[in-house]
């Protein structure tokens, strides 16, 4: 079935976040939260005075600076190379993303989309809308089936006579063999769409008379080129503009995904990376001391802590076992008493 296309009515509710898919707002937000840690974490080891305070001013002070950072509009002073590194890369990737992101925003919001004017044949029946066909053509009789009325379908004698039809409103949708849909479509590109689903109704065929030789070789010679491809070959060099008209109708997802800004974001994170690790191992270095002691008293308490259980627990198997050891004194007690008499009885 081929109809009219008609723009698209769009939806004007978070068209903005649509511009990117949700993968790729998770992974620029993280992104934008591991710089600013990374950043303040070296910042605090070199001593700036921006970056220090008590903890909640910190943990503020770090979330604000992440938001500040993607509009340049940071107050904290950078000393170290090595922020000033990681928030450059971090900077150009937010170039790029916010370049993709007004150029492709832009495009959702002007580019006209368009849609078929008719989806499917029940809204036909439903609107008692006319509908168009080849003149004499075997299609008319399934149109019938389809409940069609008869006064309803109009008969077009050429193929240059469908778009004066569509236009006047003498019919709403045209409906074709596939081969003469593509040529339609390949002639008439702009304005007209395949819409709905298709219907297997019969095809095209050769005739022979009875016993004629052709009929094997034609069948061989038919099968052969179905088989290598070339009747599709044929249909994209000599149908391609039909093209046109099917991608149109088609709606694609225009959000935009992580994968074409992996480059970027993958040098960003290997900076950040590195810059993380080697203010670790500064921090380690700096508060050695400090944390020396504090493992060598967890040390000690652990080490105080395992010898009281030990202590416990063999004090526990000591005392079960002279529990055991005296019952058995005791009971053995008895036993000699009773040898002892009747010894002296015989």
């Amino acid at each position: 079935m081929v109809v009219t296309e008609r723009p698209r009515l769009k939806k004007t509710h978070f068209i903005v976040i649509k511009a990117f898919k949700l993968k790729l707002w998770m992974l620029l937000a993280v992104m934008s939260m591991s710089t600013g840690v990374v950043i303040w974490l070296n910042e605090y080891v070199n001593d700036n005075p921006d970056f220090s305070g008590s903890f909640p001013q910190l943990i503020g002070s770090m979330l604000w600076f992440s938001v500040t950072v993607l509009s340049f509009s940071q107050r904290e002073l950078i000393r170290s190379n090595l922020s000033r590194l990681v928030l450059t890369t971090w900077l150009c990737v937010v170039v790029i993303v916010t370049a993709c992101f007004t150029a492709l925003l832009s495009s959702i919001m002007t580019v006209p989309r368009l849609e078929p004017s008719v989806v499917n044949v029940d809204y036909l029946l439903r609107t008692n809308a006319a509908v168009g066909c080849n003149n004499k053509s075997f299609i008319i009789k399934y149109l019938v089936n389809l409940q069609f009325k008869p006064e309803n379908i109009k008969q077009i004698s050429s193929i240059n006579d469908y778009p004066n039809a569509f236009e006047k409103g003498e019919i709403s949708a045209a409906f074709f063999v596939v081969p003469h849909a593509k040529v339609f479509l390949a002639k008439f590109c702009k304005g007209y769409t395949k819409s709905g689903p298709v219907y297997k109704l019969g095809g095209f065929g050769f005739v022979f008379p009875k016993g004629s030789p052709l009929a094997v070789d034609i069948s061989e010679a038919v099968l052969k080129v179905s088989q290598s491809g070339e009747i599709r070959q044929l249909e994209e060099q000599m149908l391609i503009s039909s093209n046109c008209s099917s991608s149109s109708a088609v709606e694609h997802d225009p959000g935009l995904g992580p994968e074409l800004f992996s480059g970027p974001l993958l040098i960003s994170a290997v900076i950040c990376g590195i810059v993380f690790l080697i203010s670790i191992a500064r921090l380690v270095r700096k508060h050695w001391l400090y944390l020396s002691s504090i493992i060598a008293n967890s040390a000690n308490v652990v080490l105080r802590w395992a010898s009281l259980v030990l202590t416990q627990c063999y004090t526990r198997i000591v005392g079960s076992r002279s529990v055991k050891d005296s019952n058995n004194v005791i009971e053995q007690r008895p036993n000699n008493q009773q040898n002892v008499e009747i010894t002296e009885v015989f």
